[in-house]
C-alpha cells in the first residue's frame, strides 16, 4: 500500500501509540507522506500539543483498551512507540549521548559545584550531593530526607 495513496485511492491510514519521542518522530514521517493518522496517548498535555500542532491533519485520542483496540483494527499502519530507550537502544543512547556530553564536559572542566552554579539545567540533574537526596521525587519515592540545593 502507498501511504499517500493517488488520485482515486486513499492512502494509508495509520495508528501511532505513545506520543513520546518516537511517536512525534513517526507522526511527522507519515503526515508529511500524507497518511491518515490517529495518535493515541495517556497524557492529555501532549495530545493538546500535538493537536495545537497538526489540527485537522491528524486524530488523537486517549489511550484506553476501547480506543486501542478500534484504531488497530482499523489501521493499515500501526507504530508502537510506548518503549522508546528499550526498542531502540543505539538510538536512544545516541540522543543520551547528544543531550548530556555538554554537561559531562563541563563537569570534567569546571568541577561539580562551579558547573552546577553555571548551569541551571545541569543542577537540577544532580540526584545525589554530598551523600544527600537533592531530588524530591526520590526521596518521596524511598522516603528519604529531602535536601535542597541552593
Amino acid at each position: 500500500m502507498l501511504v499517500s495513496g493517488v488520485p482515486g485511492v486513499p492512502g494509508a491510514k495509520a495508528a501511532i501509540i505513545g506520543a513520546g519521542v518516537v511517536g512525534k518522530n513517526a507522526l511527522k514521517m507519515l503526515v508529511g507522506m500524507g497518511a491518515d493518522v490517529t495518535v493515541l496517548d495517556i497524557n492529555l498535555n501532549k495530545l493538546t500539543y500535538l493537536d495545537d500542532i497538526y489540527g485537522n491533519r491528524i486524530k488523537t485520542l486517549f489511550s484506553s483498551s476501547d480506543n486501542i483496540e478500534k484504531a488497530v483494527s482499523e489501521a493499515d499502519i500501526v507504530i508502537g512507540a510506548v518503549l522508546l530507550p528499550g526498542a531502540v537502544p543505539r538510538t536512544s543512547t545516541i540522543a543520551l549521548n547528544n543531550a548530556t556530553l555538554r554537561y559531562g564536559l563541563m563537569i570534567a572542566d569546571l568541577g561539580l559545584d562551579i558547573a552546577m552554579n553555571r548551569s541551571e539545567p545541569l543542577k537540577l540533574g544532580v540526584n545525589i550531593y554530598q551523600g544527600n537526596c537533592t531530588c524530591e521525587g526520590v526521596c518521596e519515592a524511598f522516603n528519604f530526607e529531602y535536601v535542597h540545593l541552593g
